[in-house]
């Protein structure tokens, strides 16, 4: 249509692009840059003195890509609501140059765009008050939650993070149940979500994580054995006291599955310790806590650990 018309005189010359050309989109790379170069054909035309207007909208409620449930959820999660059509359509009247029509939560849509680098777009674009991953993280990143937490209880926070991030993705209602040795693909990962779930974890852990970490590190499990080891570890330095870390061992034996209860002999061990420290460590006295072990049940477990620990 520009070519056909030329340079004739018009009212009015306005094309529909899309928001992705403005600033991107999971797994739209090729839908980005088509819209990108509508937005470039009408400056090249107001350039030209030609009249022309370019508008770059967000999802429309009632239809579209929006009109999908799992992708009005994610678009919601990101930060990014469904134009109302009656209000969008009362925009054109003042249509000119290239602007964007969206909808925005702006809480919710900064932290997640600035995931993985800041961006001077969204520093001078953002309503005042709008804030970055950075400081949105800051005290409350995974990295500084794990300060000071070690062993068992440091590789359950963190596959908990991961766990948590997969179900607020796929849409779960409840993480608890979610097998972590499960591949993403199984699970119902696709390369939009895998995006959104690598966004999401960048903005949790505080890490630099590629595109590719789904099919890096296949399973829920698998990943959150190489985020252990990409974490920087807790500080051998650390001063601890005995208090704190018997609170640490409750917290994180009360969150283990009783199978993992089961292949860590956690039963044992604690009867073990509790017989060291009680001074019992005769024959006699340890055969007769091996017997009492070996018939121990997962509520005699969590008793002993109310009773020696503290309760839960």
């Amino acid at each position: 249509m520009h070519h056909a018309l030329g340079d004739r005189e018009l009212d009015a010359f306005i094309v529909f692009s899309s928001a992705a050309g403005v600033w991107g989109g999971a797994g739209q790379g090729s839908y980005a840059a088509a819209n990108a170069a509508l937005d470039a054909l009408v400056e090249y035309r107001r350039a030209r003195g030609l009249v022309g207007a370019s508008v770059a909208w967000g999802p429309w409620a009632e239809s579209g890509m929006a009109a999908d449930e799992a992708v009005r959820s994610r678009l919601g999660r990101g930060g990014v609501r469904p134009l109302e059509p009656k209000a969008a359509v009362g925009i054109l009247g003042s249509a000119s140059g290239c602007f964007t029509v969206a909808d925005v939560d702006w809480e919710r849509f900064v932290p997640g765009v600035t995931a993985l680098r800041a961006s001077r777009l969204w520093d001078e674009m953002a309503p005042q008050g709008a804030t970055t991953s950075e400081q949105v993280g800051g005290a409350v990143v995974l990295r500084d939650r794990l300060v000071g937490v070690v062993g068992v209880a440091r590789r359950a926070m963190v596959t908990d993070v991961v766990r948590g991030q997969v179900a607020a993705v796929l849409g779960f209602a409840d993480a608890d149940g979610l097998d972590v040795s499960k591949s993403f693909r199984d699970l119902g990962f696709d390369s939009l979500t895998a995006v959104e779930f690598r966004n999401a974890l960048a903005a949790e852990t505080g890490l630099k994580l590629p595109s590719t970490l789904v099919f890096d590190h296949p399973t829920p499990s698998a990943l959150a054995e190489f985020l252990l080891g990409r974490l920087p570890d807790a500080s051998p330095d650390e001063a601890r006291d005995a208090g704190t870390e018997l609170d640490r061992l409750e917290a994180a034996l009360l969150a283990l599955p009783a199978q993992e209860v089961a292949r860590l002999r956690v039963t044992s061990r604690l009867q073990q310790l509790v017989k060291r420290l009680d001074g019992t460590s005769t024959d006699d006295g340890a055969a007769g806590i091996s017997a009492k072990i070996e018939a121990a049940t997962s509520d005699d477990i969590f008793d002993l650990i109310d009773n020696e620990i503290g309760t839960r």
